[in-house]
C-alpha cells in the first residue's frame, strides 16, 4: 500500500465548499480553538513538561472538551467566553454528527394577477437535538456565520 500525505484545503470561500469540506472546515477550525484551549490551561498550570502535559494530561481521551471547560472556568476565564466555546461546541457537534438536508419552500401568492409575488426558497438545514430532547431545525447558513463570528471573538479572548 502506498503512503499518501493529506493536503490542507486550497478553498478559500466558504461557497466553495460542498457539504463534507463544511463540516471538516468547522472540525478543523473548532480543533484550533481546542488548541486555545490546552494552551491556556498549560499556560496557568505550567507543568515541567508542557509536551507530555498536552500530550496525556489534556488528551481529549482523558479530559473532554467539557471537562477542559470546567477547568477554564475554575482558572479564571470570564463566563461569557465559556459560554461561546460552549456555543461553538454545540455548532461543531450539529455539523459533525447529523445531515444537513435542503429544505425547499414554496410560496404562491394569493393575487393571481401578479405571478412575481410566487417564490421558491432553498435552504440548507440541520436538525438537532437540545438538551432536553427537543429537535428544532437550525439554517446552516446562520449556524455558520454565528460560528464564525464567535470563533473570531474566541481567538482574541482565549490569546
Amino acid at each position: 500500500m502506498e503512503k499518501i500525505t493529506f493536503d490542507s484545503l486550497t478553498k478559500s470561500k466558504l461557497s466553495e465548499f460542498n457539504k463534507a469540506e463544511l463540516q471538516g472546515w468547522i472540525i478543523d477550525q473548532f480543533q484550533q480553538l481546542e488548541n486555545r484551549i490546552d494552551l491556556k490551561i498549560i499556560e496557568y498550570f505550567q507543568p515541567n513538561d508542557k509536551i507530555k502535559f498536552e500530550k496525556i494530561v489534556l488528551n481529549s481521551t482523558i479530559i473532554n472538551n467539557g471537562g477542559k471547560l470546567k477547568i477554564l472556568t475554575n482558572i479564571g476565564v470570564k463566563k461569557t467566553t465559556i459560554e461561546k466555546l460552549r456555543t461553538v461546541a454545540r455548532i461543531r457537534n450539529g455539523f459533525s454528527h447529523t445531515r444537513i438536508r435542503q429544505n425547499i419552500t414554496i410560496m404562491i401568492s394569493d393575487n393571481a394577477n401578479n405571478p412575481e409575488k410566487n417564490q421558491i426558497l432553498s435552504e440548507s438545514i440541520i436538525d438537532v437535538m437540545n438538551s432536553n430532547g427537543k429537535i428544532t431545525s437550525k439554517s446552516a447558513y446562520e449556524w455558520i456565520i454565528e460560528f464564525l463570528t464567535l470563533r473570531n471573538e474566541l481567538r482574541k479572548e482565549l490569546n
